[in-house]
């Protein structure tokens, strides 16, 4: 029986994209998911700044995160995280976390935003390990989306949420300023 080598946490730092760097995060995009993403995707996520960022390791991008910011009637939001993506040969390092984690504490900091949220499809267990791991918990009420997309089978997802005020850094996560 193998055994699993641990990998150890890489050193990045983060980078807000910028219409000067946009096509880095298209480039990520295009490697990391098997969906094509118009150019709509991108200006919306560079409009939530800071939230959107990329991930760093020797100056080369090998991870993104592209939220949107959702007003609701009471003057709140809700941070939608629409993609979070990390070269695969960099995965399980921590990058996705600290991606998240820097998400997490600037949407806290935020009084509007009360909550943050994914949509998952539901055969992608490697994206449900993830984020049961840092706290996001399918959320009851809409639970599935059945036909959520026809961009990738299954078309249906789970809906994961974390409440801000409830989220607390995983263990073990440095959180930077970008």
């Amino acid at each position: 029986m193998a055994v699993e080598k641990k990998l150890s946490p890489l050193a990045i730092s983060l980078l807000q994209p910028s219409d000067k760097n946009v096509n880095v995060l298209k480039k990520i995009h295009s490697q990391i998911f098997s969906s094509s993403y118009q150019e709509k995707f991108f200006t919306d996520s560079l409009e939530c700044l800071p939230f959107t960022s990329m991930a760093l390791y020797s100056d080369f991008a090998v991870a993104a995160i592209c939220c949107r910011l959702e007003k609701l009637p009471s003057g709140k939001s809700t941070l939608y995280i629409s993609t979070l993506g990390v070269l695969s040969p960099y995965r399980g390092r921590g990058i996705g976390k600290k991606l998240l984690a820097n998400v997490m504490k600037l949407a806290k900091e935020d009084q509007k935003i009360d909550e943050v949220y994914f949509h998952v499809p539901v055969n992608n267990a490697e994206a449900t390990g993830f984020l049961k791991s840092c706290g996001f918990a399918v959320e009851g009420h809409r639970e599935t989306i059945q036909g959520y997309t026809d961009n990738c089978d299954p078309v249906d997802c789970h809906v994961y949420v974390q409440s801000v005020s409830d989220w607390v850094a995983p263990e073990g996560v440095e959180i930077e300023e970008i």
